[in-house]
């Protein structure tokens, strides 16, 4: 339906949760208000990092969408571009007016809910466990890494934008912030049904915008 947005590209800054935040945004206003537009993470690590947010080191969506509320919007991207890294807060730059009342949250893991979620409200921002070797070298193919299976740590956002099922195997496919260069044009399956495999699930939101 056209409502997920390009593909990011974070570089050497940990902005991904910036990226997953507004793209989660920007799916919800092709849905219901069909624009199509791309939002800015540079005001987000140049701006908002009194409100739970950590730059370049990291944050949550939910502090993402503070920051929105407080201000009233966002820039678009194409007016306060990306530079991986962070400057001179310039907040007022062509702002695109957003209020986010609340948000649906999924917490305890329920795949199924989840997917349903997925089918009826859109893209699904979610963090989850990536710092492993076979993550940063995944091509293709559905992702399993034996060493989630204890996974305890939330280290990287990504945005579910559906899933399915290969060669028996059910999977989810992620919108990444790495560029089109990596995995499958910038996107990436993980094992679906396998116990929130990576964290995937555990810690999921989409912003309701008013």
């Amino acid at each position: 339906k056209n409502a997920v947005s390009r593909v990011g590209d974070q570089g050497i800054c940990g902005s991904c949760y910036a990226f997953t935040a507004l793209h989660t945004i920007e799916s919800q206003l092709r849905i219901h208000r069909n624009l199509n537009v791309e939002l800015s993470p540079q005001e987000i690590l140049d701006c908002a990092g009194q409100h739970g947010t950590r730059n370049c080191h990291g944050g949550y969506s939910e502090g993402v969408w503070s920051y929105i509320n407080y201000v009233g919007g966002i820039s678009l991207e194409k007016y306060y571009t990306y530079k991986a890294g962070v400057g001179e807060c310039k907040s007022n730059i062509n702002r695109l007016n957003i209020l986010i009342e609340g948000e649906y949250s999924f917490t305890d893991g329920n795949e199924e809910e989840l997917k349903a979620a997925l089918f009826l409200l859109g893209p699904i921002s979610i963090i989850f466990d990536h710092l492993h070797h076979s993550f940063f070298q995944y091509s293709k193919g559905i992702y399993y890494e034996p060493q989630c299976i204890e996974s305890n740590e939330f280290t990287h956002g990504g945005l579910i934008i559906g899933f399915g099922s290969e060669n028996g195997m059910d999977y989810w496919t992620i919108k990444n912030s790495f560029g089109k260069t990596w995995g499958e044009k910038g996107f990436f399956k993980i094992a679906r049904n396998k116990d929130n495999h990576c964290l995937v699930g555990k810690y999921a939101m989409i912003p309701i915008l008013i």
